[in-house]
């Protein structure tokens, strides 16, 4: 019998388009652009759309052979494909500034709100 593996929730996927913002925010708060990935001749900053389908997605089709972040699996996928990003977009921008994001969690977005008030 085959086991099927319980697809990411749509909680997941609110917390993968924060993560796709908040990689782009970093991004622009350090003077990286498109230029740096796609070599145009003109500054295009890095929106979380394009982090997405041509950052995230062309590691997840690479790494698990899935095209939608429909498919990926509920427990283990993202966290995958984040420290596989983490690690590469560190190597390559740590030195522009470019930092560690964590996913998005409500233990993160807790400590966000409660270091805002």
């Amino acid at each position: 019998m085959e086991q099927i593996e319980a697809k990411r929730t749509l909680q997941q996927n609110k917390a993968l388009h924060l993560y796709f913002r908040l990689i782009s925010d970093m991004f622009k708060e350090n003077g990286i652009d498109a230029r740096m990935f796609f070599k145009p001749e003109i500054e295009i900053p890095i929106s979380p759309e394009m982090v997405k389908e041509q950052i995230w997605k062309p590691v997840m089709q690479l790494y698990l052979s899935k095209k939608s972040t429909t498919e990926l699996n509920k427990n283990g996928d993202i966290d995958e494909i984040v420290d596989i990003l983490n690690r590469h977009l560190s190597e390559k921008f740590g030195g522009l500034g470019y930092e560690f994001v964590e996913f998005p969690s409500y233990e993160q977005l807790f400590y966000q709100t409660q270091d805002n008030n």
